[in-house]
């Protein structure tokens, strides 16, 4: 019997739901927890060996670019996921096979996109995200040195998104592990010039991410040819099936188009932030990576709950469907909280571990932004776990209304308004006086954006609709 058998019939059997989101959960929140550690490995490397506070701005920078590089993929792995779960859950492995073909399919012509934003765009993108010349030419480094990596990255979003569906959230964080730990090894490797090899500084952590994608997506490449896992890559499925195609599409374009579209509205969020100066963006930069911390388990449980939900929607139990959405917010919520506590109790020591003692004020600055937004995990909790269940069922068209109603009828004026202490109009020439409360306002703003898109999407789970959509 397949893993992913076992853990279909988990879901579909068992008559309480905690027992199969652990199972689910556990091993995204170790992926994701090597994940972070990359980022905040990248950090500590550039704070404390790259002198300068252009550097931390264009790490953050980048981190940003490489979230939008991988959430291109989401136009193919959204729908792919939600259409294997639902065949994985109606005993159909044929279409899940199927699915999966052609999601590769779509994913390698996806990958165009990526490139030529790495290649022809990558200059207009470093003036739309407001760089100055000198941390303008280190993002376009790191991406011309990543380029190889994008078929990599293709395969670890398609890859990875649909083996989750199909019940096999183990594959992943093995591939992760090794993405992440060579990631490290070669970064801090280079970077410092440790034994033979040359100190490469910035190009070095740019090379470390680069093999690290290429290497460990070889552990989902050998998974989804052996079909170990319940879904494999076969040469007779990997002729374009329009029909099934359109299907992957009619998901996934409104549900990456939400994705892209909050990654989009964040990269204008954090332009806003760069026009108040590099150490703004070094401190906002840091403070992110810490608050990756709180979320973790949002992410897991998020993952969990979509495969759940179209599973069981899959099998006609909506009924258990809604009860797994009810426990996995609950449980959600109660570790967010507990996250929360932590960030507000030590945001001031976790923030000092990434800048030598040169760069402290950054530091004090990361952590009052940290402050800000552990009130609001619990709301944050209860937001991703509605998302990932409407994404589960395949109802990905209200979530991206809610996403533009919130970043940009909240969080992008109200950023202006509350960082910026004034601001040009651009057809009269007029000053306007603002708030300014700096890179904090931009973060009140994002607490307010969460706030009220949770209340959006918590209305419209409500409504039940979602139990009904047709994939």
């Amino acid at each position: 019997m397949t893993a992913n058998r076992t853990t279909s019939n988990l879901i579909l059997n068992s008559p309480g739901a905690l027992r199969p989101l652990l199972v689910l959960a556990w091993p995204v929140l170790v992926g994701q927890l090597l994940d972070m550690l990359v980022g905040f490995t990248d950090i500590w490397l550039t704070g404390n060996y790259l002198i300068g506070d252009r550097y931390l701005a264009a790490m953050t920078q980048t981190s940003y670019v490489l979230w939008l590089l991988t959430g291109m993929f989401s136009l193919v792995s959204i729908g792919a996921a939600a259409l294997i779960a639902r065949f994985i859950g109606a005993q159909d492995q044929t279409g899940a096979h199927r699915t999966l073909n052609q999601a590769v399919l779509l994913g390698a012509v996806v990958c165009l996109l990526p490139v030529l934003l790495m290649t022809v765009f990558a200059p207009l993108l470093s003036q739309a995200l407001g760089l100055d010349d000198e941390t303008s030419h280190l993002v376009q480094r790191y991406l011309w040195i990543l380029l190889p990596a994008v078929p990599a990255m293709m395969i670890e979003q398609v890859g990875v998104s649909t083996l989750r569906a199909a019940g096999d959230t183990v594959t992943g964080v093995v591939a992760m592990v090794l993405v992440n730990v060579v990631d490290m090894v070669v970064s801090y490797v280079l970077v410092r010039g440790v034994g033979p090899f040359a100190e490469l500084g910035w190009d070095g952590l740019a090379i470390g991410t680069t093999v690290g994608y290429l290497v460990g997506t070889l552990v989902i490449v050998v998974r989804l040819f052996n079909g170990r896992s319940g879904l494999q890559i076969q040469r007779r499925f990997l002729l374009p099936d329009w029909s099934l195609v359109r299907r992957i599409l009619r998901i996934s374009i409104p549900g990456g188009l939400d994705t892209l579209s909050l990654i989009a509205c964040h990269l204008w969020f954090v332009r806003i932030v760069s026009a108040l100066g590099n150490f703004e963006v070094a401190a906002h930069g840091v403070a992110i990576r810490i608050e990756s911390i709180g979320y973790l388990p949002a992410l897991a449980f998020q993952v969990a709950v979509a495969t759940m939900v179209g599973q069981l929607l899959g099998a006609n139990q909506p009924r258990k469907a809604n009860h797994a959405v009810s426990v996995a917010c609950i449980t959600t919520v109660v570790f967010m909280s507990c996250m929360a506590t932590l960030m507000l109790l030590g945001s001031d020591w976790m923030a000092s571990q990434f800048v030598n003692e040169k760069q402290e004020n950054i530091a004090i600055e990361a952590a009052s932004l940290v402050r800000i937004v552990a009130f609001v995990q619990p709301v944050l909790a209860i937001l991703m776990i509605l998302i990932g269940t409407l994404r589960g069922a395949g109802d990905t068209r209200w979530p991206l209304v809610i996403t533009f109603v919130g970043l940009l009828g909240v969080r992008i004026p109200l950023a202006y308004c509350l960082a910026w202490s004034e601001m040009v109009l651009p057809i009269t020439g007029t000053v306007v006086p603002l708030v300014g409360l700096g890179v904090r306002g931009a973060w009140y703003a994002m607490v307010a954006d969460l706030s009220v898109r949770c209340a959006l999407i918590l209305l419209h789970y409500r409504r039940g609709k979602w139990q009904k959509t047709i994939v």
